[in-house]
């Protein structure tokens, strides 16, 4: 399984109808959600639709609550222990606001034809970049960008070579 891969296009059919919705639902679960400003995000991405779509996750996620998305991660960790055997790695952490934050919205941006590119001026960092700061997320979405696709390359890396990725 590859780590970076653009959503799918019934996801992105998904969202595009229940943008609305998701606004609604955030006024009243999130209201002190941080409101971007949807014109500077439209000029990044030069894509309306993308950047309402990407608005509405953004504030469904609520990636500023730092102590559910803990929560949240530890209840995983504890179904996958209990029911499967499976304990997640030990070792440093990024940030799950930054981590929930990548792995949501980069399948969107590269859906709407974004490079998967990790460079410092790339545009998907750019955007990424541009969301964190708005929401008021400490973290650089850049260093989890580069971890997903170092795991995407040993993994492509281990297929080619008829193993298996780890």
């Amino acid at each position: 399984m590859l780590e970076i891969k653009p959503e799918s296009a019934e996801q992105i059919v998904f969202y595009r109808e229940h943008v609305a919705e998701f606004n609604r639902i955030a006024d009243v679960l999130f209201p002190r959600s941080s409101e971007f400003s949807i014109h500077e995000l439209s000029a990044i991405l030069k894509n309306n639709e993308a950047a309402e779509i990407i608005r509405a996750v953004v504030r469904m996620g609520n990636y500023t609550d730092h102590n559910a998305l803990i929560l949240s991660n530890m209840a995983v960790s504890k179904l996958l222990r209990d029911n499967y055997g499976i304990r997640r790695p030990r070792g440093k952490r990024a940030r799950p606001g930054i981590v929930n934050l990548v792995s949501q919205i980069t399948p969107i941006l590269l859906y709407y034809g974004f490079p998967c590119r990790t460079s410092e001026r790339s545009r998907l960092v750019l955007a990424l970049r541009f969301i964190a700061k708005e929401i008021n997320l400490e973290g650089d979405p850049r260093g989890e960008l580069r971890r997903l696709a170092k795991i995407q390359t040993r993994q492509t890396n281990a297929m080619k070579a008829g193993g298996y990725g780890r």
